[in-house]
């Protein structure tokens, strides 16, 4: 009986469980980036989430059916639709220089900065609203807001423990993502296991 016990407890002890996979993230491009920044994004992505990053090649064309003729901008929910058609990744980000929107708040066409389904597998974000001279804090905007989008899709809410947490919803100001960091608060680390 106890030699059954101890070959139990040495099978328990040296099977480890099969090791998940990382996730793997692609980025969409509808406009061209500078390629530092692209960098620095893939970077920032990789580490933060600890996944396999890749760039779907060239520049995607805009889904004309996107396209809000009345504010020359294009709704954010029909890009998630699209870019959910990208297989063989576990979430895909878009990135646009073009005005993007959704619904929110009773108003139909309310511009934002990203959007992302939560949870789900797609976001996409404009760099339209993080213009500023400053390239440096031009550059801090955009890799946080992909950050935050990204984090939707893997089932973040807004966090409302920390206002420099990049998960901290915007509220429609600019000024709020330019106080955060490019960190996850501690209880959202939890959230997603990290």
């Amino acid at each position: 009986m106890q030699s059954i016990y101890l070959l139990c407890l040495f099978l328990l002890v040296t099977v480890s469980p099969k090791p998940t996979p990382p996730l793997k993230i692609a980025v969409c491009y509808f406009s061209a980036i500078d390629t530092k920044l692209k960098a620095a994004l893939l970077q920032n992505i990789a580490t933060t989430y600890h996944c396999t990053v890749t760039e779907i090649k060239g520049i995607a064309v805009l889904p004309a059916a996107a396209y809000y003729k009345p504010r020359n901008r294009y709704r954010a929910p029909v890009l998630l639709t699209y870019l959910n058609t990208y297989s063989g990744y576990d979430n895909v980000i878009g990135i646009t220089t073009k005005d993007i929107s959704t619904t929110n708040k009773g108003i139909y066409d309310w511009g934002v900065m990203g959007l992302g389904n939560c949870p789900g597998k797609s976001c996409v974000i404009s760099t339209f609203r993080m213009r500023t001279p400053n390239r440096a804090l031009f550059n801090d905007r955009f890799i946080k807001v992909a950050l935050h989008e990204l984090g939707h899709t893997m089932g973040l809410p807004h966090c409302t423990f920390s206002k420099t947490c990049f998960m901290e919803a915007a509220e429609g100001s600019i000024k709020n993502v330019d106080r955060e960091t490019r960190s996850l608060c501690t209880n959202c680390k939890k959230l997603i296991h990290q």
